[in-house]
């Protein structure tokens, strides 16, 4: 049982025909314990399945009787297209959580399938790409000063310590390594291009690309 189910049974309990608890419900308990009427038995399991769940730094006591859901850190590795939708989309559902996205370019956030276009010359130049639609690039202070994600390029990620929870990585300019902890980890490194088995595949001209350099 998570800490949202073990409130929800008790708030359930306390008011059977209340069937509209909504997260912001449950969280107003878990942070100032709003619940009348909470019989020993129920707080009991709360207190219980709480206590488990501080030991997972899921949650933290901050006096008695009264807790906080810990902020969760979370580390994207890959910056192009998947990884920033990945973390904007985390900031917007939980605003409070440290989202980082981690990329060994110096280019971030941009659509892969315009390439060709840009090779071509329909696209004048590769900022076209990395653009917004009101004009505004999508580099490391647009992402940290309107999304409130932190993005940190040049950077390759290098190994994970799974148990520990940490990602090794090095940054390509000082050649400074360092690690970042976190409680989730993504992984949107992308692909590598396919060379099709068809003839002509070798010839000169012919060649993959998987990013704007």
């Amino acid at each position: 049982m998570t800490w949202k189910e073990a409130v929800l049974t008790a708030m359930r309990a306390v008011n059977p025909d209340n069937s509209s608890v909504c997260n912001q419900d449950i969280q107003r308990y878990i942070e100032k314990k709003e619940l009348i009427g909470l019989n020993n038995t129920v707080e009991a399991t709360i207190s219980k399945t709480l206590a488990s769940l501080e030991q997972d730094r899921k949650v933290e006591k901050i006096s008695h009787g009264h807790w906080k859901v810990k902020n969760k850190k979370i580390v994207i590795v890959g910056g192009v297209a998947a990884g920033p939708k990945a973390a904007c989309h985390l900031k917007r559902a939980q605003p409070g959580w440290d989202v980082t996205v981690v990329d060994q370019d110096s280019m971030i956030s941009y659509g892969g399938c315009g390439i060709p276009y840009y090779v071509g010359g329909d696209v004048a130049e590769d900022v076209e790409l990395r653009s917004t639609s009101f004009r505004m690039v999508r580099d490391e202070p647009f992402f940290a000063q309107t999304k409130g994600v932190e993005v940190i390029t040049r950077t390759r990620a290098l190994s994970i310590d799974r148990d520990n929870k940490k990602l090794r990585v090095k940054n390509l300019d000082t050649d400074e390594e360092q690690d970042l902890t976190y409680d989730k980890l993504m992984l949107a490194t992308g692909a590598t291009p396919v060379i099709l088995p068809i003839p002509g595949a070798d010839l000169d001209g012919v060649f993959t690309i998987s990013d704007l350099h």
